[in-house]
């Protein structure tokens, strides 16, 4: 039997039970590892591709730790095994937080603003939506498909009044539109896999918004849009 490469083995199979304790762990009290497990298979994209690996590592280590006769493995673990497991743990701890990637200054619109205005702008920085503000609270997030709505279910013959304020704009939002705020530190998979998650549940995700705690009242430090999934999958290694 190779030592080392069990010892590799366990060392990187704790390595992923801190990982899923960090990331899905309640805090309360100390999960079992296949608890955290299917709570992470459901919600993190960098888990979900290796669950299965991972629920059979996690036999193989039961069997290593709690089953020894006169002190020695009953079980050995080959260096193909060890390196697999140790490769998922790089990719685990490569997750690089959404901050990190797409920081930025993000142009916002004042709720009573001329919707005119706003449509100005999302044009000229080829915008599809804008966060929308009043006296520096957060109301709303206004994309180009609620302008859409808006404009026909008010065009009186070929003419549209565009010093509407912006916040009347709004309540023509589909219910499918969705919006989230996250902490700089979320993980840009996580963000990625959120994407995805609304998608499955028939919604749409126009925006991630990016503060420093993921509250709505705090400072805009980025926005992640579906147009950015590309960089987004890029700068997660693919």
């Amino acid at each position: 039997m190779d030592k080392d490469a069990t010892a590799r083995f366990l060392g990187a199979f704790t390595e992923v039970e801190r990982y899923l304790a960090t990331r899905h762990g309640t805090g309360a009290r100390r999960e079992e590892f296949g608890t955290l497990l299917a709570r992470a298979e459901r919600s993190d994209r960098a888990i979900r591709p290796y669950a299965e690996d991972l629920k059979g590592y996690a036999d193989l280590r039961n069997l290593l730790v709690h089953r020894r006769l006169r002190g020695r493995y009953l079980a050995a673990v080959d260096e193909e095994v060890a390196g697999h497991l140790e490769g998922i743990v790089s990719i685990l701890m490569q997750d690089k937080d959404v901050y990190s990637v797409f920081r930025r200054e993000v142009t916002v619109a004042e709720a009573d603003a001329p919707v005119g205005h706003a449509l100005t702008v999302m044009s000229r920085d080829s915008l599809s939506q804008l966060p929308v503000y009043r006296n520096r609270v957060f109301v709303d997030l206004l994309t180009a498909d609620t302008v859409s709505r808006w404009l026909g279910a008010n065009v009186e013959g070929e003419l549209v009044d565009l010093t509407v304020p912006v916040g009347e704009v709004l309540p023509h939002k589909e219910s499918v539109e969705k919006y989230a705020f996250v902490p700089r530190s979320e993980p840009l998979l996580s963000v990625i896999e959120a994407f995805d998650e609304h998608t499955r549940r028939g919604e749409r995700l126009s925006a991630v918004l990016i503060t420093q705690h993921g509250r709505a009242t705090e400072y805009l430090l980025g926005i992640v849009t579906a147009y950015d999934l590309p960089q987004a999958f890029e700068a997660a290694g693919g």
